[in-house]
């Protein structure tokens, strides 16, 4: 975690495409400063990666600003920590999956209405609906993940399944049965449609696998 200063209102990229303009506080007369957390920022590049165009919502607070919308007191949009997102065609569900695959620890769902998520840096913290904080072994996937390095098959480890799960969740991909993907582990008919569907969009054959390059394609 390394929070840097900015003056506000220049043009600067932070990454390949992430604006400091995007993140400056929203206040008028208020502050003349930018903070911002360099790995939230990368973080942050590796979900557009996957899903394009993300919105910022809300970045940098000053705390004049932050008391003015009615901002926690503490809010890591004051320290530069801190952003809120939407995506058009994405759920917040599906947002704070892919904030999770990604690394960020703390993640928040406004309300299931809302399609905004709050994404940060700091110690793991995870809440839906404000105010209502979950337990810390909590996993928007359901349980234990792990990003598979060379292949996954319906005969791997649950961990395993369930991150490619979670990015073909995120990506929008369904099962046979033509509702959004149920992130459980297990390889069934299911998750092996969604695979075909993957595999054959980006011009590979059915197979009930994905080795190293299909791997980093869905998992960028």
């Amino acid at each position: 975690m390394s929070v840097k200063t900015y003056k506000k209102g220049i043009n600067k990229q932070l990454t390949k495409n992430l604006n400091l303009c995007e993140i400056h506080c929203h206040g008028n007369g208020c502050c003349n400063k930018t903070l911002f957390d360099t790995e939230l920022a990368k973080k942050f590049q590796k979900m557009r990666d996957v899903l394009g165009k993300l919105n910022v919502e809300s970045g940098y607070r000053c705390e004049v600003h932050n008391k003015a919308v009615g901002g926690a007191n503490g809010s890591g949009h004051c320290k530069g920590m801190a952003l809120d997102i939407t995506h058009a065609q994405k759920s917040s569900k599906q947002l704070a999956i892919l904030a999770e695959l990604v690394g960020i620890k703390r993640i928040g769902i406004y309300d299931s209405k809302a399609k905004m998520v709050h994404i940060g840096t700091g110690t793991k913290c995870h809440w839906h609906n404000t105010g209502n904080y979950l337990p810390t072994s909590h996993s928007f996937l359901g349980g234990e993940w792990a990003k598979p390095k060379l292949s996954v098959s319906p005969k791997s480890n649950k961990k395993y399944i369930r991150c490619i799960q979670g990015y073909l969740f995120v990506r929008g991909y369904k099962g046979k049965n033509g509702k959004a993907l149920t992130i459980d582990g297990s390889w069934g008919a299911n998750t092996q449609f969604a695979v075909d569907k993957f595999r054959t969009d980006n011009g590979w054959k059915k197979a009930k696998y994905l080795k190293a390059k299909a791997i980093k394609t869905l998992c960028k």
